[in-house]
């Protein structure tokens, strides 16, 4: 179903718990997550970054601007040309599934929030992973907005950007939905 502004409406600048009702494996439906109800904050934080972008060029100085993006984070949500990238059919899903049993339980840490939606089966799990790369694919648009925008500056050449997450994703690996993980692939 196509999400709607309510379901994303943030308590206290952090955005609310879903609840599984709502999300169980039988809401998980192929246009899960698309958002086609005005801008996303990543758009709005690229347009601002933008303008003070400009602010800085033309003051002549020598300027410092952070930019913080909010996806990939739950919600996966993205603009549907970014869905369109990614054929749900053409989504692979993880190879191994589940925990090896002589893998102690401490070393799987999930106390991470409860993902509502858990455990899916193979076609939600594409579809999971779907609005995972849709989301992953819309921030990394608003990036080349800005890098476009930096280039048309005339600063680019005098200019050094880092680029940094704060942690990766499981997408169903080891049985993994979740970003506390000892693994990584």
């Amino acid at each position: 179903r196509e999400l709607e502004e309510e379901d994303n409406v943030p308590e206290g600048g952090r955005a609310r718990k879903l609840s599984p009702a709502r999300w169980s494996i039988g809401n998980v439906t192929e246009d899960w997550c698309v958002w086609n109800t005005g801008d996303l904050s990543d758009v709005l934080t690229t347009d601002h970054a933008i303008g003070l972008l400009k602010t800085g060029v033309d003051s002549g100085k020598a300027f410092y601007l952070a930019v913080g993006y909010h996806k990939p984070h739950l919600p996966w949500i993205a603009k549907q040309e970014f869905f369109d990238l990614y054929p749900v059919d053409n989504i692979s899903v993880a190879k191994v599934k589940t925990l090896d049993a002589s893998i102690p339980a401490i070393a799987f840490n999930d106390n991470d929030s409860e993902s509502p939606w858990e455990p899916l089966d193979d076609h939600s799990a594409r579809i999971a992973r779907r609005a995972y790369y849709a989301a992953t694919s819309g921030m990394d648009h608003e990036i080349g907005r800005l890098l476009d925008a930096l280039d048309a500056s005339g600063v680019a050449d005098n200019t050094a950007i880092l680029l940094h997450s704060d942690h990766g994703w499981q997408l169903g690996e080891r049985a993994g939905w979740r970003k506390n993980t000892n693994w990584e692939k």
